[in-house]
């Protein structure tokens, strides 16, 4: 228990603690001079009246203030015979001085007092007044009284006055006590000085004292001992008990945030501190302040989600304070991804795109062309062309605009759906061309990206037909148009012996993705086999060794040159004959028509 005191004239300040307990202090005013006879030692000695004591204790308050102890002197002795003597001085006082005596007469004690400064708003004020006590007399006839007295005191609100006591003027009396002017059934002023006596002279009258009863709160300033008890120099003592420390507040700076990022813990204690601790439910700071520190900043990284909570205690030599607890709101970033059931798809057909959504958002948008939708959800779409989307999800709204998330909380993915165009393409030409002439085909493509070619077989009369020949390389691209002029392969001996009946040509194409297509044409080719009839003369001496019977004509002999047929053809008679095909030695039986 820390205590203090002082005697005699003078000012004495001292720090009362935040919520210091057990608060009492004890202000006298000075007594008053004694009258003696002259030279001191005589038969007779009227001492000086007692200076007021107050008594006073305070209830805790939780912040720091400052009491001045101001402790007034005690006035001087007079002596000497009756008229004229040598009077006392009054007592000195900081604000209210003792009033001095006449002739033999005692001066008056000065006043106490207690001023009250900082903490709370109450700035500087006088809170308490004790009166000192009145002069003594040369003689006190009638008085029943050796010394003066102090007059009674009481309490006040709003502001304390005091003023000096009033000093002796005639006779053989003693000054009045420095004291309050306020004070209960005590009238205007401060102790009044004796009035002069047939037979003597009357003592002074101590000075007023009051106190303020709504000092930091009405209740809170006791005063306790109404007596006149000092009979000496003006004192104080003071005295209290270290109370808890009380932890005021813990403000998070900011309020929200982001998981991974940091706060700021702004704490404020108050009282006689040792350490303030400080833990959560997630990562603690543990100690944040030593002895005496009564504010700081602790900087953490609150990992809980949604909330972190951090309390607080502080100790002290007078216990453990309150506990406080403040709150994090503790956000996780979001993440989305997108996904599809196929990323290349053909022209024509759908893509189920699905999306989820981790972390703190509230809201989505997938484009293009789609807009809004749940942070976490799926959607079937016909893309015509390649197209890359985009979901962007975000924490939108309250209570992320405020706390300057809404542009943090953020995150997005994207996905590249390829479309396949299919290619296309056409082939035309003529349906039937003369035997050896040259059919000019004509062609288009679309989307023919990897391959682009025409093909061509024969069939022919025999009812064969080749394979698949390439009759040109084409060029690729987005949209091909052209035409080409085939170089038909007539009267191909091996194997067929004979010409094409017909071509058959195959135009196809590729894209990306393997897609395909064939377009096919077939060009007819007129082939003469029938040459126009004619009479073979006979020719009697090229005739083969064998019997012939001819006709009743004259027998004539020649060549016969067959010219209007396309490919070989079987020769076919009337009449029974034979022949020979290009001198060739060999007589053919003709097949007869």
């Amino acid at each position: 228990m820390p205590s203090y005191s002082a005697t005699g004239y003078g000012a004495y300040t001292q720090v009362i603690p935040p919520n210091a307990i057990n608060i009492s202090y004890t202000i006298a005013g000075a007594a008053g001079g004694d009258s003696r006879r002259d030279p001191p030692g005589s038969t007779w000695n009227n001492p000086g009246g007692w200076g007021r004591v107050g008594n006073m204790t305070l209830l805790p308050v939780n912040f720091q203030y400052v009491l001045t102890f101001y402790c007034g002197g005690r006035g001087g002795a007079g002596y000497g015979t009756q008229g004229p003597g040598n009077p006392g001085g009054g007592g000195p006082s900081y604000f209210a001085n003792g009033g001095a005596g006449t002739s033999a007469g005692g001066g008056g004690g000065g006043a106490s007092g207690v001023v009250h400064s900082g903490g709370n708003g109450w700035g500087s004020k006088w809170i308490t007044v004790v009166g000192g006590g009145g002069g003594a007399a040369h003689t006190m006839n009638n008085s029943g009284q050796m010394a003066g007295l102090g007059l009674g005191g009481g309490s006040t609100t709003g502001t304390l006055y005091a003023q000096g006591g009033e000093a002796s003027t005639s006779g053989n009396t003693g000054g009045g006590g420095g004291g309050s002017t306020f004070g209960v059934g005590t009238g205007t002023f401060a102790g009044r000085a004796g009035y002069p006596y047939s037979a003597g002279g009357h003592y002074g009258h101590g000075g007023n004292s009051a106190w303020l009863n709504d000092y930091l709160g009405t209740g809170n300033h006791v005063f306790h001992y109404p007596g006149y008890a000092n009979y000496g120099e003006g004192y104080y003592s003071l005295s209290w008990d270290y109370g808890a420390p009380v932890l005021l507040s813990i403000i998070p700076n900011p309020a929200s945030v982001v998981l991974g990022n940091t706060v700021d813990l702004q704490w404020t204690t108050s009282g006689e501190v040792t350490y303030t601790y400080i833990g959560s439910n997630g990562s603690d700071p543990g100690n944040v302040g030593g002895a005496n520190v009564l504010s700081g900043t602790a900087t953490v990284s609150p990992s809980v989600t949604p909330t972190t909570t951090y309390t607080g205690t502080s100790y002290g030599p007078g216990g453990t304070s309150n506990q406080v607890t403040a709150y994090v709101t503790v956000y996780e970033m979001p993440v989305t991804t997108i996904n599809a059931d196929n990323t290349t798809i053909t022209l024509g057909e759908s893509v189920e795109l699905s999306w989820s959504t981790t972390g703190t958002a509230n809201t989505a948008n997938l484009n293009p062309g789609v807009g809004t939708v749940p942070i976490s959800s799926s959607q079937t779409l016909f893309p015509t062309t390649t197209t890359t989307y985009t979901i962007d999800v975000s924490a939108s709204g309250e209570p992320y605009t405020s706390a300057g998330l809404d542009t943090v909380l953020v995150s997005s993915d994207t996905i590249t759906i390829t479309v396949l165009h299919p290619p296309s393409g056409t082939l035309s030409g003529p349906s039937l061309i003369p035997w050896e002439s040259k059919p000019t085909l004509h062609y288009t493509g679309t989307n023919v990206l990897t391959l682009f070619n025409l093909s061509h077989r024969y069939y022919y009369v025999d009812g064969t037909h080749t394979s698949w020949q390439t009759t040109e390389v084409l060029s690729i691209g987005s949209s091909v148009t052209g035409s080409y002029e085939h170089d038909i392969v007539y009267n191909d001996i091996t194997p067929h012996g004979f010409g094409p009946k017909y071509v058959e040509y195959r135009l196809s194409g590729q894209s990306t993705g393997s897609l395909s297509f064939e377009e096919f044409l077939v060009v007819n080719i007129n082939i003469d086999t029938t040459p126009d009839p004619f009479s073979i003369p006979a020719t009697e001496n090229l005739l083969p060794d064998i019997d012939v019977i001819t006709p009743d004509a004259s027998v004539f002999g020649g060549d016969v040159l067959v010219t209007d047929i396309d490919i070989p053809v079987q020769i076919k008679s009337s009449q029974p004959i034979k022949v020979e095909i290009e001198e060739s030695g060999i007589w053919l039986d003709v097949a007869e028509i």
